[in-house]
């Protein structure tokens, strides 16, 4: 299942992708989901719960990220298990329905004075995780003034 996004921003091109470039700001800011651990600079697990109108489920995912001039691809390799989480929240989790299984692309890009962010997703509980995921990107509120304070507090 795919949905696409797009929002209008007075930042530069260079700006928007090089914020939306960094894991930190993308998952933790503006889905907030958790990184957990860093394999290298391009590979990371995050760990997150997605909601529905009826249910809460945990979803984990090996995160594979290419950066261009042009855009920023994040690969998501979703599957139960992947992240050691703290004992408390293992309590948690089984409670919790079966955590999905599936892959999944975040392509982000920038198009005049557009960001257009595509979230497509294939595996268990599909339209759950990419209606999720778009209800949090279109949650935001002033996405400009998010990324105005991000770039004055890293000097961009």
């Amino acid at each position: 299942m795919k949905i696409s996004v797009s929002v209008q921003s007075k930042h530069e091109p260079d700006i928007i992708i090089a914020l939306f470039s960094d894991p930190k700001f993308f998952f933790e800011m503006l889905l907030q989901f958790k990184i957990m651990e860093f394999e290298n600079q391009n590979n990371f697990f995050i760990y997150g719960e997605l909601t529905s109108l009826f249910s809460l489920v945990d979803i984990e995912a090996k995160v594979t990220r290419y950066v261009s001039h042009a855009g920023v691809i994040y690969v998501l390799n979703v599957a139960p298990r992947l992240v050691k989480l703290p004992p408390g929240k293992e309590l948690d989790r089984s409670f919790k329905p079966t955590p999905p299984k599936g892959n999944g692309k975040i392509t982000v890009n920038r198009a005049g004075s557009s960001i257009n962010v595509e979230f497509d997703y294939e595996g268990e509980r599909e339209k759950m995780v990419v209606n999720s995921l778009t209800k949090r990107f279109k949650s935001l509120r002033n996405l400009d003034d998010v990324i105005w304070k991000e770039r004055v507090s890293r000097h961009l």
